[in-house]
């Protein structure tokens, strides 16, 4: 047996050569389906049908990528011939890896991410643009010792979903740091601040945001040593996120 997901063209196929499958969809009859989502920065809702057995759920997951994940890893218990539903009490407990989509924290909404690539930050800041109520403010630097042709492109994409970015240095190893900068800003167009002390960058983010605005800081995720070439500091960006964040709530008590 096979999980399929026919909201691909090419998983259409395969379900036709392999009628017995399990399928996988959010908008076409299949044996696993998940409608009505609702999709939050801090997770998603969700009516899932099992061949025509419904239940409403609730996950602290957020992305559609991650509620596909969600419905393939039933679609391989059912093949494993045991029933999904007995599975479906651990749904709300779920987590995500550390470091991946990490809310800090709401009012605004503070989230986390690894994504460090021109890929990773198209993905992450589409997410992002889908569930922000306000403006979307994202931390970013470009990692010294990397292709630098790419740091104007990550400026270009971060300039394409976000409405302000705050610069800041991301381990710049040997290099720099206002060169990096330098020649990340080509790729940028929209406001924007230059900090490099990573922490106050951090700070400024999220001290300027509105209340539905949300703060999205890149890069780092989990990584929790930060790399200057000749030596190298703690820093987590999490830890960092969630001191500034409680910093503003407190002041404004």
């Amino acid at each position: 047996q096979a999980v399929i997901n026919i909201d691909d063209p090419y998983g259409r196929r395969l379900a036709d050569e392999h009628p017995d499958s399990w399928t996988v969809s959010f908008c076409r009859p299949a044996r696993i389906r998940a409608s009505e989502i609702d999709i939050r920065a801090d997770g998603l809702n969700f009516l899932l049908d099992i061949d025509g057995r419904k239940q409403r759920l609730s996950a602290p997951l957020c992305g559609e990528h991650n509620l596909y994940n969600l419905l393939f890893a039933l679609g391989g218990i059912a093949c494993l011939d045991l029933d999904p539903f007995d599975f479906l009490e651990g749904v709300p407990h779920l987590t995500l890896p550390e470091g991946r989509w990490m809310v800090i924290g709401n009012s605004p909404t503070v989230v986390v991410d690894f994504a460090h690539s021109p890929d990773s930050f198209e993905q992450v800041l589409k997410l992002a643009s889908r569930v922000a109520k306000g403006k979307i403010i994202t931390v970013f630097g470009c990692t010294g010792n990397r292709d630098r042709k790419k740091r104007p492109i990550m400026g270009e994409i971060v300039s394409r979903y976000s409405q302000f970015t705050v610069l800041t240095t991301d381990s710049p190893g040997g290099e720099d740091p206002e060169l990096i900068t330098a020649e990340t800003l080509p790729g940028i167009h929209i406001p924007y601040l230059v900090e490099h002390d990573r922490e106050k960058a951090i700070a400024a983010a999220i001290e300027m945001a509105e209340v539905d605005d949300l703060v999205l800081i890149l890069g780092r995720g989990h990584e929790a040593i930060f790399d200057y070439g000749a030596y190298t500091i703690p820093l987590y960006d999490p830890e960092v996120a969630r001191r500034c964040w409680e910093k503003r709530h407190r002041n404004l008590i």
